[in-house]
């Protein structure tokens, strides 16, 4: 079955938002490879064949973004799958506290507003948060060391997933203007309206509230202020997206390297 998306989204069954971010072009002329660079949602409810397309791909490497606790509640379904699987369990605490988010929706009055800015000290906090900046490193070092194709996810395939998919091809050369335009194609999945109203009944059954769908879209969804403030954020502590490259251990040896992996003509 193809998917009901154009390209660049792959339909593998039972995985939302599965997609290529090559063939971008560089500023400096140049194209990032397809069939080298994925990213997408969990792969909790993957199917045989969803896991036979996922097998076509030639991925080799999966970097799971998600907390513990995440992974232990939506345990991904690829035994067998020749990959190597990249997690940390850093930053979970106890183990037993909520992720920031559900935390928001437990303890939030909810509005759209309120979900919105949420989500912007969401792109404020994850590039600092010690899991992402080990597994934002190597990712960096794989990809380097030409150990791919890779696939990037989280829980949705949207936030931590397109913060650390946005570095990548910065650093590569892609400009901020096209690095937005993959990060807001999220969108084309995300604004399902069943999707939204059975993820609220979720929610409003895990925490005993009423939630109106309509306050989680910004949750659901991506926005591109949510980037902008991750980068923006990346300026006030670092100097810029180049200076927080330089803390995941991304210098110009290293950007040499992501190049000849990645890049075409």
């Amino acid at each position: 079955m193809t998917s009901p998306l154009p390209p660049p989204f792959i339909f593998v069954e039972g995985v939302r938002n599965f997609r290529d971010f090559g063939t971008y072009p560089t500023q400096s002329g140049q194209t990032v490879q397809a069939g080298k660079l994925f990213r997408s949602a969990n792969y909790a409810q993957v199917t045989d064949l969803g896991r036979a397309k996922f097998r076509e791909t030639g991925i080799k490497v999966v970097i799971d973004l998600r907390r513990g606790q995440e992974r232990e509640m939506q345990p991904s379904q690829l035994d067998g799958l020749e990959v190597e699987i990249l997690s940390s369990s850093l930053g979970d605490g106890d183990g037993v506290t909520l992720p920031p988010h559900l935390q928001f929706i437990r303890d939030t009055d909810l509005t759209q507003q309120a979900t919105h800015d949420h989500m912007m000290s969401s792109y404020r906090r994850i590039p600092w948060e010690p899991q992402h900046l080990t597994l934002f490193t190597e990712t960096f070092d794989r990809l380097a060391e030409g150990k791919g194709p890779v696939v990037i996810h989280c829980a949705a395939g949207k936030d931590r997933t397109g913060i650390l998919c946005g570095l990548i091809l910065y650093a590569l050369g892609v400009d901020l203007e096209r690095i937005e335009h993959d990060y807001l194609l999220t969108n084309h999945v995300a604004h399902d309206a069943n999707l939204l109203a059975q993820y609220a009944k979720m929610m409003g059954s895990q925490f005993d509230k009423h939630i109106d769908p309509e306050a989680l879209m910004p949750m659901v969804g991506v926005h591109q202020d949510f980037l902008a403030e991750a980068w923006a954020e990346m300026a006030r502590r670092d100097g810029g997206l180049d200076a927080y490259l330089d803390r995941l251990g991304v210098d110009a040896a290293k950007k040499r390297a992501l190049a000849d992996y990645l890049l075409t003509g």
